[in-house]
């Protein structure tokens, strides 16, 4: 039994399920989120 999670308490659902259902209904491959976490991660680079 988890006990310390991010998630919903009240439809026992942990944040995962929320981010692959929307993934599902928004068509956000796997690869559109590596993508989009490296490009995140890159250092801000100012003039």
């Amino acid at each position: 039994m988890l006990k310390d999670r991010l998630g919903d308490v009240h439809n026992n659902c942990s944040m995962g399920v929320y981010a692959e259902s929307c993934a599902e209904n928004h068509v956000i491959t796997r690869e559109d989120q590596v993508k989009s976490r490296t490009v995140n991660l890159m250092p801000v680079v100012s003039n």
